[in-house]
């Protein structure tokens, strides 16, 4: 048994983004479905949205299972 495998995901396959996208769109529905600050709010909700997927995108990779 080998511990020193590398958990990192394979990026050429299909999967891996799947699971990005549907993370991030989950995400970015939980986050636009709170309207609690009206217009001041709606910058930060834009902001997250474009740096949520890089990070999501950051977290699958190091979590996948490609040893």
């Amino acid at each position: 048994m080998k511990l020193n495998k590398k958990a990192v995901a394979d990026v050429t396959d299909p999967m891996f983004f799947g699971i990005v996208a549907v993370i991030w769109i989950v995400g970015l529905a939980v986050m636009w479905r709170f309207n609690s600050f009206g217009g001041e709010f709606t910058k930060i909700k834009i902001i997250f949205s474009i740096v949520s997927l890089p990070l999501i995108a950051g977290l699958a990779y190091i979590m996948g299972k490609n040893g």
